[in-house]
């Protein structure tokens, strides 16, 4: 059982754990667990952190690979960067309304983490805030999200579908690269822009429909989703950028505006030897 003396806290707030006990209950009176507090602990598997505290700092959980059980109580506004990195073996975790901010790589590495919630009150999802969640299937994105960073579900493998908020107006660099059991997105009305990388290699995405609205496809925004059979441009897409659609195996035909510059890569094929690009069906509207 622990002991005060294996807690350094200054002015309310949780400087270190120096403890050795696997299972820890956080003392009352802390208000913030502290940068680093319990960073690189390789033996804690559970934390009960008491009512009162009111933030998880930069780093305070990082890379405790053995940290099963964590319970955030009411009352946590914000959860730090890098704050539960690497924490191999959490499995779930429940994150209170309460909590308005989720700072950037939060939760990046969190290789066996099945199921998080993001409260409604998180209007940006940071970038690389789930990067390589392996094991993450769902993820609700709250309604009032205006923005999701670069790379936030990078190498999300096992996410499948994903409903993207209206207020969101870009899908970041990356935002979705490398989920490669990912079958289903929902874009909005009022997307403007899906940006490098956005979609790279869902090899599970069947179809995707860009709505009317979308003004530019980056680079490699849509490449290796080599399930797409068919897509269709809206009118209002003013650019597409090289490779846009570069190994999409798949892909049959394409429905195109007629003022709309198509460039040369667009297709580009990997596996050609001779340079050629994908024999897709261009349809001009």
């Amino acid at each position: 059982m622990e002991k005060k003396s294996d807690f350094l806290i200054k002015n309310k707030v949780l400087v270190r754990y120096i403890g050795q006990d696997t299972c820890v209950t956080i003392p009352k009176g802390v208000v913030e667990i502290g940068k680093r507090a319990f960073c690189y602990n390789k033996i804690i598997s559970s934390v009960i952190i008491p009512k009162g505290v009111t933030k998880i700092a930069d780093f305070a959980f990082d890379t405790c690979g053995e940290l099963e059980n964590i319970n955030i109580p009411d009352g946590v506004k914000e959860i730090g960067k890098c704050a539960f990195y690497g924490c191999d073996s959490l499995t779930d975790i429940y994150i209170p309304e309460s909590v308005t901010r989720i700072d950037a790589v939060a939760f990046r590495y969190c290789n066996n983490l099945r199921t998080i919630n993001i409260p409604s009150e998180i209007c940006e999802i940071k970038e690389h805030t789930f990067f390589g969640c392996t094991k993450l299937e769902a993820i609700n994105i709250p309604k009032n999200t205006k923005e999701i960073g670069e790379s936030a579900f990078e190498l999300c493998r096992s996410l499948k579908h994903i409903d993207i908020p209206k207020y969101v107006v870009r899908i970041n660099r990356s935002s979705f690269a490398n989920c490669y059991k990912l079958a289903s997105v929902n874009l909005p009305c009022g997307l403007e822009e899906i940006s490098e990388s956005a979609f790279i290699n869902a090899i599970s995405l069947t179809s995707i429909r860009i709505p009317y609205g979308v003004k530019k496809i980056g680079k490699w925004a849509l490449a290796g989703c080599t399930e797409l059979t068919s897509l269709t441009i809206p009118k209002s897409v003013i650019e597409i950028r090289d490779y846009a659609f570069g190994n999409c195996t798949g892909l049959k035909q394409i429905k195109i505006p007629k003022n709309i510059k198509i460039p040369k890569n667009a297709f580009f094929d990997m596996n050609s030897v001779d340079g050629t690009g994908l024999k897709v069906e261009i349809i001009r509207y």
